[in-house]
């Protein structure tokens, strides 16, 4: 790849990597990534632990800045 980067060489990067990591997601993580769609939640333990070890989600957090 050569340097400036053009848009169209980062879409084609982006979605050949895209394609690379639906490829590795199993029918009970594309339920569960389902859920957290549908509810910004994960529902349990397990589905939680699954999730963020094969970073499909990630954890947000804030900090409230008392004043």
């Amino acid at each position: 790849m050569r340097l400036p980067l053009t848009e169209d060489s980062l879409e084609d990067a982006i979605a050949d990597d895209l394609n690379k990591m639906s490829l590795g997601v199993s029918p009970e993580e594309w339920e569960l990534l389902r859920q957290v769609h549908r509810t910004k939640k994960v529902q349990d333990t397990v589905g939680y632990e699954r999730l963020i070890r094969t970073r499909r989600v990630f954890l947000c957090r804030t900090a409230k800045i008392m004043v």
